[in-house]
């Protein structure tokens, strides 16, 4: 009986210093200040690659000819951006991590577009939101640990897209393949023009739109727990989706 007190007062120690943290943090973080940098390329890059900690990015385009970045530096919440053999480098690094949670008002990460010009892309988000502008781009792959994912619309080559935790919802994508993982949380394009469709679903919810009628595409459905609105068929042209469901649910519409 001893024991169980002693480890009911270590743990109302442990939760008391915690709670306490987590008060002088809250009358510290509004103090916290960023300061905004800005860096333009030097080269000519063909590719981005963005691997972001926490925060909220978004993408615009706008009339200059390199890529330009806006970006918050601040004691907890460093950056790194750099040029290499043709890709354009954006890190940072969030030592105080859950500062995202208590203290939202961190300005947003911008990165500014060239119009005209089109880019590969592989972004990474470990939390956070991103925003990303309607645009052309080569190679796209896009990976979301938790947060929120929107998009305008994409035209690209390919689309990569996995989904650990949260929310990915993207308006119209024009592309030649599309592979999507989702592990947990939701997804949702509203329209697809794609001649290759690879879905994978462990757990939680896809909903794609596709701009081509039923028949034209030829479905391959595993579902070991879960649903899918749609049943395995030939097709009447090349198109493809292969559809694997762990658990979780998928649901498709067609000529949308």
């Amino acid at each position: 009986m001893e024991g169980v007190f002693k480890w009911i007062i270590v743990g109302s120690v442990i939760v008391g210093t915690i709670v306490a943290f987590i008060i002088i943090w809250l009358a510290l973080s509004g103090n916290v200040k960023y300061e905004m940098q800005t860096y333009t390329a030097v080269n000519n890059n063909t590719a981005l690659d963005i691997a972001i900690e926490a925060g909220v990015l978004r993408t615009e385009y706008y009339y200059g000819d390199k890529i330009q970045i806006e970006y918050p530096v601040s004691k907890s919440f460093k950056s790194k951006v750099y040029e290499k053999e043709g890709t354009f480098h954006f890190e940072n690094d969030f030592r105080a991590f859950f500062i995202l949670f208590i203290n939202p008002k961190i300005p947003d990460i911008v990165i500014k577009l060239p119009h005209g010009a089109y880019y590969d892309i592989n972004l990474g988000m470990s939390a956070g939101k991103v925003n990303l502008a309607g645009g052309r781009f080569g190679k796209a792959e896009l990976q979301m640990s938790a947060g929120t994912l929107k998009g305008e619309g994409m035209d690209c080559s390919s689309l990569k897209l996995k989904i650990s935790a949260g929310a990915a919802a993207l308006g119209t994508v024009n592309c030649h393949s599309l592979d999507m993982h989702m592990s947990a949380g939701s997804a949702s394009i509203d329209k697809i023009t794609c001649a290759d469709t690879k879905l994978r679903v462990s757990a939680g919810s896809v909903k794609l739109g596709f701009t081509g009628l039923s028949q034209e595409y030829s479905i391959i459905k595993h579902v070991s727990v879960g649903s899918c609105n749609v049943s395995a068929q030939n097709g009447m042209t090349d198109k493809t989706i292969d559809i694997n469901v762990s658990a979780g649910s998928v649901k498709l519409d067609f000529g949308v």
